[in-house]
């Protein structure tokens, strides 16, 4: 994975997809690979209104698979809402111009825990 872009509050990965992360002759990018794009996506994203640090765990993710992702994949992840104990943030996984997955995340925000 490489970082595209990381402002306040978002973050932005790309994936170029290889023979580890993709279903066999198909081509098609692993759910479960996607779903660690969008989980890794949206934790930089949140990390960014934390100084760089990660003090907080993935709670919950809902990933939507809309369509077979084939090719590189960006993942794009915005915070929706934060607060002192949790955070609520939206990916969007894209290949080319098409939305190939859509995932909500929420984090649990452990103030105590190392960064």
């Amino acid at each position: 994975m490489t970082f595209l872009e990381m402002d306040p509050g978002k973050a932005t990965l790309k994936l170029k997809p290889n023979q580890h992360t993709i279903n066999g002759p198909r081509g098609n990018v692993n759910g479960g690979v996607l779903a660690t794009v969008a989980d890794m996506t949206c934790a930089l994203a949140l990390c960014t209104v934390f100084d760089g640090l990660m003090p907080f765990a993935t709670q919950d993710l809902h990933i939507r698979y809309l369509e077979p992702a084939k090719g590189e994949v960006i993942g794009k992840a915005e915070v929706v809402r934060l607060s002192k104990r949790g955070a609520v943030l939206e990916c969007w996984l894209l290949c080319g111009d098409h939305m190939v997955a859509h995932c909500t995340a929420h984090f649990s925000i452990k103030p105590n825990l190392p960064g």
